[in-house]
Protein backbone atom coordinates (compact mmCIF):
# COMPACT_ATOMS: atom_id res chain seq x y z
CA UNK A 1 0.00 0.00 0.00
CA UNK A 2 2.62 2.34 1.24
CA UNK A 3 4.46 2.04 -2.68
CA UNK A 4 1.34 2.63 -4.15
CA UNK A 5 0.64 5.30 -2.77
CA UNK A 6 4.00 6.89 -2.90
CA UNK A 7 4.34 6.58 -6.29
CA UNK A 8 0.62 7.45 -6.95
CA UNK A 9 0.63 10.61 -4.67
CA UNK A 10 -1.96 9.12 -2.48
CA UNK A 11 -1.26 11.42 0.37
CA UNK A 12 -4.63 9.61 2.29
CA UNK A 13 -3.15 6.36 1.69
CA UNK A 14 0.20 7.15 2.49
CA UNK A 15 -0.92 8.37 5.54
CA UNK A 16 -2.62 5.58 6.24
CA UNK A 17 0.33 3.25 5.75
CA UNK A 18 2.54 4.92 8.05
CA UNK A 19 0.04 4.11 10.01
CA UNK A 20 -0.59 0.51 9.55
CA UNK A 21 3.38 0.25 9.65
CA UNK A 22 3.73 1.87 13.03
CA UNK A 23 1.17 -0.55 14.37
CA UNK A 24 2.54 -3.58 12.87
CA UNK A 25 6.22 -2.64 14.06
CA UNK A 26 4.63 -1.74 17.65
CA UNK A 27 3.37 -5.65 17.53
CA UNK A 28 6.10 -7.04 16.22
CA UNK A 29 8.46 -6.14 19.30
CA UNK A 30 9.37 -2.31 18.67
CA UNK A 31 6.83 -0.69 20.27
CA UNK A 32 8.39 2.68 20.50
CA UNK A 33 9.20 2.61 17.04
CA UNK A 34 5.80 1.79 16.42
CA UNK A 35 4.56 4.49 18.59
CA UNK A 36 6.46 7.36 16.59
CA UNK A 37 5.89 6.14 13.23
CA UNK A 38 2.09 5.72 14.30
CA UNK A 39 1.85 9.37 15.79
CA UNK A 40 3.69 10.27 12.92
CA UNK A 41 0.31 8.81 10.57
CA UNK A 42 -1.44 10.48 12.62
CA UNK A 43 0.32 14.30 12.29
CA UNK A 44 0.09 13.61 8.61
CA UNK A 45 -3.81 12.64 8.60
CA UNK A 46 -4.67 15.46 11.02
CA UNK A 47 -3.38 18.06 8.30
CA UNK A 48 -5.54 16.51 5.57
CA UNK A 49 -8.62 17.50 4.51
CA UNK A 50 -9.98 14.09 4.29
CA UNK A 51 -13.10 12.94 5.36
CA UNK A 52 -13.27 11.90 8.68
CA UNK A 53 -14.63 7.94 8.31
CA UNK A 54 -11.12 6.70 9.10
CA UNK A 55 -11.00 8.89 12.57
CA UNK A 56 -12.89 6.07 14.54
CA UNK A 57 -10.50 3.62 13.39
CA UNK A 58 -7.38 5.53 14.01
CA UNK A 59 -8.11 6.30 17.05
CA UNK A 60 -8.83 2.31 17.80
CA UNK A 61 -5.36 1.51 16.38
CA UNK A 62 -3.61 4.33 18.22
CA UNK A 63 -5.27 3.04 21.47
CA UNK A 64 -3.34 -0.43 20.66
CA UNK A 65 -0.21 1.16 20.04
CA UNK A 66 -0.16 3.26 22.96
CA UNK A 67 -1.30 0.52 25.15
CA UNK A 68 1.57 -2.35 23.87
CA UNK A 69 4.07 0.89 24.54
CA UNK A 70 3.03 1.31 28.30
CA UNK A 71 1.28 4.19 28.03
CA UNK A 72 -1.98 2.70 28.96
CA UNK A 73 -3.90 5.71 29.98
CA UNK A 74 -3.00 7.49 26.57
CA UNK A 75 -4.82 3.93 25.37
CA UNK A 76 -7.91 4.30 27.40
CA UNK A 77 -8.49 7.73 26.51
CA UNK A 78 -7.87 6.74 22.91
CA UNK A 79 -10.42 4.06 22.55
CA UNK A 80 -12.75 5.72 24.68
CA UNK A 81 -12.80 8.98 22.15
CA UNK A 82 -13.31 6.38 19.35
CA UNK A 83 -16.19 4.77 21.20
CA UNK A 84 -17.78 8.05 21.80
CA UNK A 85 -18.02 8.94 18.01
CA UNK A 86 -19.59 6.13 17.86
CA UNK A 87 -21.93 6.82 20.21
CA UNK A 88 -23.27 4.71 23.12
CA UNK A 89 -24.97 1.98 20.78
CA UNK A 90 -22.72 -1.34 21.59
CA UNK A 91 -23.85 -2.47 17.88
CA UNK A 92 -21.79 0.39 16.39
CA UNK A 93 -18.46 -1.22 16.59
CA UNK A 94 -18.02 -3.92 19.21
CA UNK A 95 -14.52 -4.50 18.15
CA UNK A 96 -13.89 -1.37 20.07
CA UNK A 97 -14.99 -2.77 23.09
CA UNK A 98 -13.03 -5.33 22.85
CA UNK A 99 -9.89 -2.91 22.35
CA UNK A 100 -11.36 -1.33 25.80
CA UNK A 101 -11.36 -4.54 27.55
CA UNK A 102 -7.52 -5.49 26.13
CA UNK A 103 -6.26 -1.97 26.70
CA UNK A 104 -7.78 -2.54 30.32
CA UNK A 105 -6.00 -5.82 30.99
CA UNK A 106 -2.78 -3.82 29.84
CA UNK A 107 -2.22 -2.30 33.22
CA UNK A 108 -0.03 -2.95 35.63
CA UNK A 109 -2.90 -3.14 37.92
CA UNK A 110 -5.50 -4.31 35.58
CA UNK A 111 -9.45 -3.46 36.41
CA UNK A 112 -10.76 -7.18 35.82
CA UNK A 113 -13.91 -6.20 36.50
CA UNK A 114 -14.53 -2.94 34.20
CA UNK A 115 -12.36 -5.17 31.24
CA UNK A 116 -14.58 -7.84 31.90
CA UNK A 117 -17.39 -5.48 31.82
CA UNK A 118 -16.33 -3.93 27.82
CA UNK A 119 -16.12 -7.82 26.90
CA UNK A 120 -19.33 -8.90 28.06
CA UNK A 121 -21.14 -5.68 26.23
CA UNK A 122 -18.81 -6.37 23.20
CA UNK A 123 -20.11 -9.99 23.25
CA UNK A 124 -23.52 -8.79 23.17
CA UNK A 125 -23.27 -5.92 20.38
CA UNK A 126 -21.79 -9.01 18.15
CA UNK A 127 -24.10 -11.14 18.76
CA UNK A 128 -27.02 -9.00 18.32
CA UNK A 129 -25.47 -7.57 15.38
CA UNK A 130 -24.76 -10.64 13.67
CA UNK A 131 -20.89 -10.87 13.83
CA UNK A 132 -19.90 -13.83 15.16
CA UNK A 133 -16.64 -13.73 14.85
CA UNK A 134 -16.36 -10.34 16.82
CA UNK A 135 -18.68 -12.78 19.33
CA UNK A 136 -16.14 -15.34 19.83
CA UNK A 137 -13.64 -13.08 20.52
CA UNK A 138 -15.22 -11.39 23.14
CA UNK A 139 -16.55 -14.37 24.68
CA UNK A 140 -13.06 -15.84 24.63
CA UNK A 141 -11.54 -13.07 26.75
CA UNK A 142 -14.48 -12.80 28.79
CA UNK A 143 -14.53 -16.78 29.57
CA UNK A 144 -10.47 -16.22 30.36
CA UNK A 145 -11.08 -12.80 32.56
CA UNK A 146 -13.71 -14.61 34.49
CA UNK A 147 -11.42 -18.15 35.06
CA UNK A 148 -8.48 -15.37 36.15
CA UNK A 149 -10.57 -14.55 39.01
CA UNK A 150 -12.58 -17.60 39.59
CA UNK A 151 -16.04 -16.06 38.82
CA UNK A 152 -18.87 -18.38 38.23
CA UNK A 153 -19.87 -18.75 35.81
CA UNK A 154 -17.24 -18.05 33.41
CA UNK A 155 -19.38 -18.38 30.27
CA UNK A 156 -17.73 -21.45 28.84
CA UNK A 157 -20.90 -23.05 28.11
CA UNK A 158 -21.84 -20.29 25.96
CA UNK A 159 -18.64 -19.77 24.29
CA UNK A 160 -18.63 -23.52 23.57
CA UNK A 161 -22.12 -23.23 22.14
CA UNK A 162 -21.07 -20.14 19.55
CA UNK A 163 -17.35 -22.44 18.76
CA UNK A 164 -19.57 -25.28 17.60
CA UNK A 165 -21.48 -22.99 15.21
CA UNK A 166 -18.39 -22.56 12.87
CA UNK A 167 -17.22 -25.21 10.33
CA UNK A 168 -14.59 -23.96 8.76
CA UNK A 169 -11.45 -21.66 8.89
CA UNK A 170 -11.14 -23.78 12.46
CA UNK A 171 -7.18 -22.89 12.30
CA UNK A 172 -7.78 -19.05 12.47
CA UNK A 173 -6.34 -17.19 15.39
CA UNK A 174 -9.33 -16.58 16.94
CA UNK A 175 -10.96 -19.77 17.05
CA UNK A 176 -7.85 -21.86 17.92
CA UNK A 177 -7.83 -18.91 20.91
CA UNK A 178 -11.67 -20.01 21.91
CA UNK A 179 -10.54 -23.75 21.23
CA UNK A 180 -7.80 -23.54 24.05
CA UNK A 181 -9.99 -21.21 26.15
CA UNK A 182 -12.31 -24.39 26.28
CA UNK A 183 -9.91 -26.97 26.79
CA UNK A 184 -8.01 -25.37 29.51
Amino acid sequence: MAEVSEENDYVVWRTLATVFDGVALSHLGDPETGLTMTERGIELYSGLTAPPVFWPDLLRLRALVHSTAGRHERGLELIDEAISIGGPDNLTNPEFLIIRGDVLSSFPDPDHEAAGESYRIAAEGAGAGGFHLVELQALTRLVGIRRQTGRSPDGSERLASLYATFTEGLDEHDLVAARETLAS
